[in-house]
């Protein structure tokens, strides 16, 4: 799993089927950035989707241009209504090279 820089890619994290994400109250996903911060989507504002037992996370021009090339870290989180919070291991995902190094509109 991969995307160029300065896209806008929706990535789809898949879990076991034994997690159904839509039972969840939230649903967070992280990718980390070069210089130990963070870009935080979730299901509340809508940047994180889910169904079953998939997310999809839609990332935007700017997030991925603040990415560096190569591989970085992303994990999902979730909490049910009962106050249970799970996470998966630590995944890594591919960002490759953009020629053109403008944000389109």
């Amino acid at each position: 799993m991969g995307f160029p820089r300065g896209t806008t890619p929706t990535l789809k994290l898949k879990l076991p089927e034994r997690f159904d994400l839509e039972l969840a109250k939230s649903v967070y996903a992280t990718f980390t950035l070069v210089n130990g911060e963070a870009i935080i989507k979730d299901s509340i504002d809508g940047s994180v989707t889910v169904e079953k037992n998939i997310a999809k996370v839609t990332l935007t021009q700017e997030e991925t241009f603040k990415m560096v090339l190569g591989k970085i870290k992303v994990q999902l989180n979730w909490m049910y209504d009962d106050g249970k919070r799970c996470a998966t291991k630590v995944k890594t995902v591919e960002v490759t090279e953009q020629l053109l190094k403008e944000i389109l509109d």
